[in-house]
């Protein structure tokens, strides 16, 4: 729609010329003045000038020269630089160097050639700065380690000599001015004591004889995280995006486009309210992936397990990985059918044999628009003594309460704790060992709140796990 719009206003307002190689055109394209940076790097007037348009450029700097290019697949276009009153400044085949330019607003016109002749394909187009100090280019960063980068970029003419600026991005607004600046001889740079699982950028600028030149940036590059041995990760602190570490994979032709895995509102859920969602928007899981990857693990071939809550209407696969990236080998070890009810669910690796060092959570099933959430994913070794799930907790007075729960063969007695409920650490509780099934504690005071826990206990170092929390209130 943009393009025809475009087109009628060609056939409105065609171009003139002034004279042969003096080509002007009555179209504005881009529709809103382009105001310059003068960074000395090039930048982008548009991705998409048809030669029969103008871009109104705005904030043109005195006493300096610009290079203005205009390009459709390799081919040069032909320049004309005016003033506002399309008083001729200069013309040529891109790109056209013009210097001292008398305005501080121009327009650029774009033609085919000195003819003025037009074509509605897209070009190219940009304009940069000349300064006495031009910044360096093709600024990149080759992650070397967890804690090391190579830094590299090519070097203006006649200018050997740079200040480096290493930013972590996850300070608060991070400004290279405020950062201590590295003098460097020469188009590279190791950065080294980097932080693992950080997203930094690297700054630049040419040190000449009289002064210094602007600051160009680098893209973003991330180091990797280093390998983990335990997790328990809750998705508390992260909103829509995952925590640090961990990653998203979306791949696969089945996929449609709003398809996503993401940290999100939950409710309920086993703790707080935020948990992973896996949304498949309608996708064909059969000819894609929606998989949760954990951070890089050390230890997956031990007497390793994974644990965690879950709950929806498709099933989810756990398995292993060779990398975190798009082309990562997924291998599945053991399908999960959650309910709509949030709950537990392991996944014991001990007799896992290989060499992946990834966890992956892959949703599978009918790819209907219905979520599938998981929170609380904890890596822990395997305990000593078989899991147990969450007592029933009955106020049977005003200081006492009777904890009932299921017997495990394996247990030779159970530990219970409790606690007000502002503590959330069962190992902060009063604890009490005990055969009795069910168990009467009569040490609670009237009118309070208690989390209470259980766990087996098979022998004087053999325990188990801590169940999960239940609540319960004496009465007044």
């Amino acid at each position: 729609m943009k393009s025809l719009v475009r087109l009628i206003a060609m056939v409105l307002f065609f171009s003139t010329t002034a004279s042969v190689g003096q080509c002007i055109n009555n179209s504005q394209y881009p529709w809103s003045p382009v105001i310059l940076q003068n960074s000395g790097a090039q930048e982008y007037i548009s991705n998409c000038t048809w030669t029969m348009e103008f871009a109104y450029l705005m904030n043109v700097a005195p006493n300096i020269g610009y290079i203005f290019t205009c390009n459709q697949n390799g081919s040069a276009k032909y320049i004309t630089v005016t003033s506002v009153a399309n008083e001729v400044i200069a013309h040529g085949i891109s790109p056209l160097t013009v210097q001292n330019i008398p305005y501080s607003e121009i327009r650029v016109h774009y033609s085919e050639d000195e003819t003025c002749g037009v074509e509605t394909n897209c070009a190219d187009t940009f304009v940069q700065a000349v300064l006495s100090c031009m910044p360096p280019t093709n600024l990149n960063a080759t992650v070397l380690s967890s804690s090391s980068a190579e830094l590299t970029w090519t070097a203006p003419q006649d200018t050997n000599n740079f200040e480096v600026y290493v930013v972590n991005m996850d300070n608060q607004n991070p400004q290279p001015d405020s950062i201590l600046p590295i003098p460097v001889t020469g188009t590279s740079y190791t950065a080294t004591n980097l932080t693992a699982g950080t997203l930094y950028q690297f700054a630049v600028r040419s040190v000449c004889e009289d002064e210094t030149g602007p600051i160009n940036i680098s893209p973003y590059f991330y180091t990797p995280c280093n390998s983990f041995t335990s997790l328990n990760e809750t998705f508390e602190q992260s909103y829509y995006t995952l925590p640090n570490c961990w990653q998203a994979i979306r791949r696969g032709d089945g996929l449609t486009g709003h398809a996503s895995i993401t940290a999100n509102y939950a409710y309920p859920t086993t703790s707080g309210t935020t948990a992973v969602q896996f949304y498949a928007d309608g996708s064909n899981l059969s000819n894609a992936d929606l998989i949760l990857v954990t951070p890089p693990l050390s230890n997956i071939n031990e007497n390793y397990r994974l644990r965690f809550a879950a709950r929806g209407s498709q099933s989810l696969q756990v398995g292993t990985l060779d990398s975190n990236t798009l082309d990562a080998v997924f291998t599945p070890l053991q399908t999960i059918t959650p309910t709509d009810v949030m709950a537990y669910y392991t996944v014991d690796f001990s007799n896992y044999v290989g060499s992946d060092t990834y966890i992956g959570i892959r949703l599978t099933g009918n790819g209907s628009y219905d979520p599938v959430f998981v929170d609380d994913v904890v890596w822990e070794q395997n305990p000593a003594c078989p899991d147990i799930a969450a007592a029933e907790v009955t106020a049977t007075g005003t200081n006492s309460a009777t904890i009932s729960f299921q017997n495990i063969p394996a247990a030779a007695s159970y530990d219970i704790s409790y606690a007000v409920s502002s503590t959330n650490d069962p190992n902060q509780g009063a604890i009490v060992n005990t055969t009795a099934n069910p168990f009467e504690i009569n040490s609670l005071e009237p009118n309070t709140t208690y989390n209470f826990w259980i766990r087996t206990r098979c022998g004087e170092e053999e325990v188990g796990y801590w169940s999960a929390a239940t609540t319960a209130t004496t009465n007044c």
